[in-house]
């Protein structure tokens, strides 16, 4: 078995093997400037074997400091996870393994910052998690391995899960990483048609920005606008114009918007463009717009009135926007087929993550596998 490296912890992945206390609070340390106690007890984290204090391993009797019985987590050592739910081993005060359970935490919230003003941004978009829990999970599980910045969720959220917003609740928080970002309010979502106004501004942590279901926010390089359900009313083509127009929006390196309904989609809530909107990303270079709503992946050429300007893979900014389709997080697929705008399209559980720095949008579809989908680039 590996032993995860605290840059592997800082990265939000929990130690999925057996570490001495003395080891890990002594390189957790390094991170936090903390004083480490000298503990050489073994002493197992998420169950797995317990390592002695001379680098030797003992099978059995560790402990679980998670409380979950000691399930590994996806991608990790298969044989992790053999712990024994809250029981500490022999000799090892409880205080010591709180304090490590906690630096751990901390590790991974340290991780989750978000991005300062003008820095690179490290994003991921997914949405249609309304039913299927199990699929959601898996989704959630491979973005949370990425470690990104912000999450946006295009819509649909919950509405057929049995255990309602806790059990979706406890999807997002099964990540730590994850979960902390949904506590920063760097968890937002786009309102679906399967969820009312009240439910989405009820939630507690906060989904949205200001109390409101159209909202704006500036993170690193990019500028964010959320239009709601529906991008074609009149009320969000004004929002949308008017965000725009902003200094902030103007000042951001890239524009990114997002709804639940779809601009260019060959599925089975089928849309072929909404001239008014579109006439206003075009006026304010919206680089890319995300919408759900339609469970499948699409993605369309680079578009400027509405007509194709570059059909590849290496774009250029500021020559049109491209529109993605990422309803694949959970809800049944559609079926989708390629219409005159669209160049990609896979009915596929999937997310999409993206990377902005000062010159490049680098946007990549992954499958819950693992697997590359769709990938392109656009460039200053």
């Amino acid at each position: 078995m590996h032993k995860n490296s605290i840059a592997d912890i800082l990265a939000g992945r929990r130690p999925s093997v057996s570490l001495g206390v003395g080891g890990l609070v002594a390189c957790l340390a390094v991170v936090f400037a903390v004083e480490a106690p000298a503990c050489n007890v073994p002493v197992g984290i998420l169950g797995g074997q317990a390592e002695t204090g001379d680098g030797s391993t003992s099978g059995g009797g560790a402990i679980d400091v998670e409380g979950d019985g000691g399930a590994g987590l996806p991608g990790e050592d298969a044989n992790a996870g053999a712990g024994t739910s809250g029981t500490v081993a022999s000799g090892v005060d409880p205080a010591v393994v709180v304090a490590v359970d906690a630096a751990v935490d901390a590790a991974v919230a340290v991780a989750a910052q978000p991005a300062g003003p003008g820095e690179s941004i490290h994003f991921v978009v997914y949405g249609d998690t309304r039913s299927n829990a199990g699929t959601h999970q898996k989704v959630v599980d491979a973005y949370a391995k990425l470690n990104p910045q912000l999450v946006i969720h295009t819509g649909d959220l919950w509405n057929k899960y049995s255990g309602g917003t806790s059990q979706w609740t406890g999807i997002i928080t099964k990540n730590a990483n994850i979960g902390a970002l949904l506590q920063k309010n760097l968890f937002l979502v786009a309102q679906g048609n399967h969820e009312s106004s009240s439910e989405v501004l009820g939630y507690k942590p906060t989904l949205v920005r200001n109390n409101a279901l159209r909202y704006a926010l500036t993170m690193g390089n990019a500028y964010f606008v959320i239009l709601g359900m529906d991008p074609s009313s009149t009320a969000a083509v004004s929002f949308l114009q008017q965000q725009l127009a902003t200094p902030e929006a103007k000042a951001a390196t890239w524009r990114f918007a997002i709804s639940h309904y779809p601009v260019w989609s060959g599925g089975d809530h089928p849309n072929d463009g909404y001239p008014a909107l579109e006439k206003a990303m075009d006026a304010g270079n919206v680089t890319i717009h995300f919408g759900g709503h339609d469970h499948n992946y699409q993605r369309s050429y680079q578009l400027f009135r509405q007509k194709p300007v570059d059909m590849g893979d290496a774009l250029m900014a500021s020559t049109g926007t491209v529109f993605v389709v990422t309803g694949g997080g959970g809800a049944p697929l559609y079926s989708v087929q390629t219409i005159a705008n669209t160049k990609t399209v896979k009915s596929i559980n999937h997310f999409v993550e993206v990377t902005s720095d000062a010159t490049t949008v680098d946007v990549k579809a992954w499958t819950v596998s693992g697997q590359l989908l769709d990938a392109f680039k656009i460039t200053r």
